[in-house]
């Protein structure tokens, strides 16, 4: 995968979240990663529970979860199966990179990894 990728799908806080919940809990379901995502520290607190939910299965669903599939990052194979990871080659060093600098409500971007790997 070429570096351009790799910042492209780490860029997001709800794609690092992703990865980072699949790494520590191994193979899970949409429905467990969509609550994950509704009470991530990036999220404002939500009223709606079911709602905030709801609103994080369907961008796993059309968002998320095929763009990390497409770049063979999971295995996910539709809403009612299992997510899994498939292959880090060459995100893991840059995901612990942008996690030791920044938090999830921090966009990532090129420039910013870049200077913290300089300190």
């Amino acid at each position: 995968m070429v570096t351009d990728d790799i910042f492209a799908l780490l860029s997001n806080a709800d794609r690092r979240c992703i990865l980072e919940t699949l790494s520590e809990r191994g193979p899970t379901t949409v429905d467990e990663l969509a609550t994950e995502l509704a009470v991530a520290p990036s999220k404002t607190p939500d009223s709606g529970r079911a709602d905030a939910v709801s609103r994080a299965k369907i961008s796993l669903v059309h968002r998320h979860l095929p763009r990390l599939a497409d770049h063979n990052v999971i295995a996910y194979d539709g809403p009612d199966g299992p997510v899994s990871l498939e292959s880090v080659d060459g995100l893991e060093s840059s995901l612990n990179t942008t996690t030791d600098y920044t938090d999830r409500s921090t966009p990532i971007t090129r420039k910013a990894v870049t200077q913290s790997q300089k300190q």
